[in-house]
């Protein structure tokens, strides 16, 4: 049995479902989502959010192969410090944990591994495995079964007249997506500097004439502040707003129709929308580290 961790917001659970899908379309063998952290009572973001926002992605979720009371019985063991693998091992059932860090106890047969880097030999291993990791890379997206996610990863119709609007725009103008993410950033440490934010602008300048930039962020009054320090002037700026809650994934969606984009922080949530974006030539400032 194969089984691929899933939590996290929506950038996070993707390359997740894509790890798992991979698993299952080059070593033909099913793979399942553990998703018991969205059951946990400090479930983060908006829970499970796949099936929602990408209505042809075909997850194969945990918490839908046991019956109800013994998938919440089993919740309710690792809610107490006992994770489902270590429940499967203390019924007789050992798996393999293949992970780079360990946030739990587990004390079977442990191969770790850097679980952001592309390794296809995963999807041959043998016997039991659960595989801890977010699996980040475009190489399981963009390789031999690049068709088929993609295809599983088209969005639900965009909805609202608001964004419908900014979809247009993205359209007629030579869109620069700029996503500044920070409140969760800020607070351990992961935000960029405003000189980053003007670094990845200027950087842009030098390839694409007559940018318009698209601001996407969790904190629009930091943006508003900073833009002229960022090299942006306010007629060339659009501050794309509306979108909280369950609506988040919008501006992904939005982000994803731009014609350029300014990739500034490690968030998976931006680098997702750049490796779904449909237009043919793409421009990307990266300043990540990870391939675009």
């Amino acid at each position: 049995m194969k089984i691929a961790l899933c939590n996290g917001g929506l950038g996070n659970q993707t390359f997740q479902y894509i790890f798992s899908r991979f698993i299952e379309l080059a070593g033909g063998s099913c793979c399942y989502l553990d998703d018991s952290s969205f059951f946990l009572k400090e479930a983060a973001h908006n829970g499970f959010e796949m099936r929602r926002v990408f209505p042809n992605c075909r997850p194969k979720l945990l918490s839908e192969y046991f019956s109800e009371d013994v998938w919440e019985y089993m919740v309710q063991r690792q809610a107490g410090g006992e994770h489902i693998i270590q429940q499967w091992k203390n019924e007789g059932e050992d798996f393999t944990l293949v992970a780079e860090t360990l946030g739990y106890q587990y004390d079977g047969n442990i191969v770790k591994i850097p679980t952001n880097e592309y390794l296809p030999w995963l999807a041959g291993a043998e016997g039991n495995i659960y595989y801890f990791g977010y699996w980040i890379n475009k190489n399981y997206l963009k390789g031999e079964f690049e068709k088929i996610l993609r295809a599983e990863l088209e969005f639900a119709p965009l909805v609202g007249e608001k964004n419908r609007g900014y979809e247009r725009r993205i359209t007629e103008t030579n869109s620069v997506a700029l996503h500044v993410r920070r409140r969760d950033f800020v607070e351990i440490g992961w935000d960029s500097s405003v000189e980053t934010y003007a670094a990845g602008v200027s950087k842009l300048r030098e390839t694409v004439s007559d940018p318009h930039f698209f601001i996407f962020s969790d904190d629009m009054e930091w943006c508003r502040e900073n833009l002229k320090d960022m090299g942006i002037r306010a007629e060339e700026a659009t501050f794309v707003e509306g979108n909280r809650g369950i609506d988040s994934y919008i501006d992904m969606q939005l982000m994803a129709c731009c014609k350029n984009i300014i990739l500034a922080t490690s968030s998976s949530f931006a680098y997702l929308a750049t490796l779904l974006n449909r237009n043919e030539s793409i421009f990307v400032v990266n300043g990540t580290g990870r391939e675009v």
